[in-house]
């Protein structure tokens, strides 16, 4: 059985319980701060592509 994956990123450390903390630190500054820049911008940019979409579909419907 492997235990290399997101279920137990903190499982070869050598003190499992700092391991275990930093971790907890990293999903909290992830759940507060949102992804990194260049991530937090591509998705910005998809769902302003996706708004124009919707808007040109939208227009073209109605007329």
């Amino acid at each position: 059985m492997w235990f290399d994956g997101p279920q137990r990123p903190y499982m070869n450390a050598v003190d499992e319980d700092a391991a275990r903390s930093k971790f907890k630190e990293r999903e909290q500054r992830l759940h507060r701060y949102g992804p990194p820049g260049f991530v937090r911008e591509v998705v910005n940019l998809l769902i302003a592509a996706g708004i124009l979409v919707l808007l040109v579909f939208l227009f073209r419907w109605f007329l």
